[in-house]
């Protein structure tokens, strides 16, 4: 829609639209993973979906940047990558719902996997907690992430581009992605709250780190990547 019109509240309402949907493709990524896959395995695949999450944010964000120099509106383009995406949902993904995974000897095992009888089922008190939990630590990283060029900028100088140190920043969210299938199988549910502590304490020293760009970095990339393993874990726990 913002492509093909100028008209702000259809561009508006087309952004709640979008919003929405992206909400429902992430919980039900999630809740595909924990149908078809068992823990171990469940837990391995949670975390390649983030790492691979900061992936796709990177390349689209770099092919919206190359867009730009066409239009304002020609970046929006890239929302288009949804077609391949169904198509290859429709094509690769079985219709059937077996659980895969392994048991106590590492082999791998099949088992027929029933939805149905979770439809039923009342939603727990922790899985409420865990959402509202979820929602400040978006609300504390975004508010970080758009905080930090400006930061950056008032150490060095208003010229200052920090937008390199912003791409590795996706780059330590994806490495996180992809070892926290391993710490999850060393700590269990108790990861969430190493990860909280090491959140809060990135947090406190940002806040503090206004006149030394190194540890202002280096304490960014601990909060990305304690922010992913945190979400990593809700959503293995919930699943």
């Amino acid at each position: 829609m913002p492509f093909l019109t100028e008209n702000y509240p259809l561009i508006l309402i087309s952004r709640v639209f979008l919003g929405a949907g992206i909400g429902m493709i992430n919980s039900l990524a999630v809740s595909l993973i924990a149908s078809y896959f068992k823990e171990k395995t469940a837990a391995t695949l949670l975390g390649f979906r983030a790492s691979i999450e900061q992936v796709g944010q990177a390349f689209l964000t770099f092919i919206a940047g190359l867009l730009m120099n066409i239009s304002w509106q020609a970046p929006f383009l890239v929302y288009l990558i949804t077609i391949p995406i169904l198509l290859m949902f429709n094509l690769f993904v079985p219709k059937e719902h077996k659980k895969v995974g392994d048991d106590k000897n590492g082999k791998e095992i099949d088992s027929e996997q029933s939805l149905d009888k979770r439809e039923n089922s009342k939603i727990s008190p922790i899985v409420w907690l865990l959402a509202i939990l979820m929602a400040i630590l978006v609300a504390d990283y975004i508010g970080m992430q758009v905080r930090f060029a400006q930061i950056a900028t008032n150490i060095i100088s208003k010229d200052y581009n920090a937008s390199p140190f912003m791409s590795v920043m996706l780059i330590i969210a994806m490495i996180g992605g992809i070892l926290f299938g391993r710490f999850y199988q060393l700590m269990k549910f108790k990861l969430i709250y190493f990860s909280l502590a090491l959140f809060a304490i990135s947090n406190f020293i940002v806040a503090n780190s206004h006149k030394s760009l190194p540890v202002l970095i280096f304490w960014i990339y601990f909060n990305r990547l304690s922010f992913t393993t945190n979400f990593s874990t809700g959503f293995s726990f919930v699943a």
